[in-house]
């Protein structure tokens, strides 16, 4: 039986805290954020309609506050938002303290972006920009770093032959650079040499401890060399440097045949603060490219950029509505509603369908109460795990966690409030100092 999602009332969870301290928060940000942007008005109707956002922001930032009944979006053009407004209809009076988490925290978001798209002037304005841009600027240093590792480990690799095994560690280490969006994971990887790879495997258990809950990388493994070559899909998280590790990752299964096509899935419109949209896309080479912003190791990001032209074709962003709406992946199916069929269709062509960080990891597993050691497989719901493989890369930063082993959940909970007394011991689970690689499929 599922079981029933986590509330914004329940104060064991992070849905609570999300309601009283971090939606405010973030929604605050914004409305200053926007407060500036609003000085380059070009003229009195783009005024008037950023002060018009200013007011609607305000108004939202107050029902957050008082945590009243959710409204309905304003329905224009785009189909997406009728699904929200008929999920209100089914539960009439519903408030932001009742809510499930995930719908109401989805449904701000999307509200939030109507306020824009609904102008003339502010249509394409990407209300965190500014943020995930700085975010990125300040992780120059490692993106020079990450270029220099990934072009010597390309000319390595495009010189000499690598066993099986070699690659195998290879490909672990760039998925688990994916997992955790840390430039340190790629750090030792300077040659290619068996000896010194097989060191690094030794030393990449060490860095992990016990912070990997579940490791199903054998099983991925085996998946991406089942067949040669074929389409291998992302669907991203987070913007920025997150990001530029998963282009690295991309790139290495391209250069080394486990992949011909990698096609990454963005949002369609700005989302959940720092995700990626077609808008990070299409800034990220001219940012890359920028001496300026990005001063050390310009050769070795320039044969990045170069690399990224020689794959043109075989790299495809393809966004989707389904990725912006609340509905949980179990959707993925042949009969899924709401473009969960027609996702299930595209997805199918795949090797293997990789799912980036927690929000996507909460959409498969429903953001239901889930025993902790329920199997994922069965957490997934009616996503058609049969004909979909997938594996999700996931740091952990929100309750719901499945397929753990007996006795982890209560031994992580202890260790917990032993190290933080003055905290739930649910803290873990939203820390993002664990971790988990799922994997479902044949």
């Amino acid at each position: 039986m599922t079981p029933q999602p986590y509330l914004n009332s329940e104060t064991d969870s992070f849905a609570n805290d999300s309601l009283l301290r971090r939606w405010p928060s973030i929604v605050n940000s914004l409305l200053e954020a926007f407060e500036n942007a609003k000085s380059s008005a070009s003229s009195p109707e783009a005024v008037k309609e950023a002060e018009t956002i200013v007011g609607q922001i305000k108004g939202l930032l107050k029902e957050l506050e008082i945590a009243g009944e959710i409204k309905p979006i304003p329905e224009g053009t785009d189909k997406d938002i009728a699904v929200y407004n008929e999920y209100l209809k089914r539960s009439p009076g519903l408030t932001w303290k009742q809510a499930p988490w995930l719908f109401s925290e989805c449904h701000m978001y999307r509200t939030l972006q109507t306020y824009f798209e609904s102008t003339r002037h502010w249509k394409h304005y990407d209300m965190f920009a500014s943020a995930k841009d700085e975010t990125f600027y300040k992780s120059a240093d490692a993106v020079g770093t990450l270029a220099e590792r990934y072009l010597q480990l390309s000319s390595e690799l495009a010189e000499k032959p690598v066993d099986t095994e070699a690659l195998r560690i290879l490909f672990d280490e760039f998925m688990k650079s994916s997992l955790w969006g840390n430039a340190t994971d790629l750090s030792l990887l300077v040659t290619i040499s068996l000896d010194d790879i097989k060191a690094l495997q030794v030393a990449a258990h060490h860095r992990e401890g016990d912070t990997l809950l579940v490791n199903d990388q054998a099983q991925v493994w085996k998946r991406m060399t089942s067949a040669s070559g074929g389409r291998v899909d992302i669907v991203l998280d987070n913007a920025g440097f997150e990001f530029y590790t998963d282009l690295i990752f991309a790139l290495f299964m391209l250069d080394t045949g486990l992949a011909e096509q990698i096609v990454f899935h963005p949002k369609s419109i700005p989302w959940f603060v720092s995700d990626v949209t077609l808008r990070d896309w299409q800034q990220f080479v001219p940012l890359l490219l920028n001496g300026k912003l990005f001063p050390s190791n310009r050769k070795a990001i320039e044969a990045v950029v170069a690399r990224v032209a020689h794959y043109e074709g075989q790299i495809v962003f393809r966004p989707s509505t389904f990725w912006t709406s609340y509905c949980s992946f179990s959707e993925i199916n042949s009969n899924g509603a709401n473009g969960g069929a027609q996702v299930w269709s595209d997805l199918r062509s795949s090797k293997l369908v990789f799912f980036k960080g927690d929000l996507n990891y909460r959409k498969l597993t429903g953001d239901y109460r889930w025993p902790r050691e329920t199997p994922f497989v069965e957490a997934l719901g009616d996503l058609d795990y049969n004909n979909i493989n997938l594996v999700t890369l996931r740091t952990i930063k929100s309750d719901v966690c499945v397929g753990l082993p007996p006795n982890k959940e209560q031994e992580l909970k202890k260790l917990w409030a032993e190290k933080r007394p003055d905290q739930n011991s649910n803290g873990w689970s939203w820390s993002g100092k664990y971790a988990v690689i799922s994997y479902a499929g044949k």
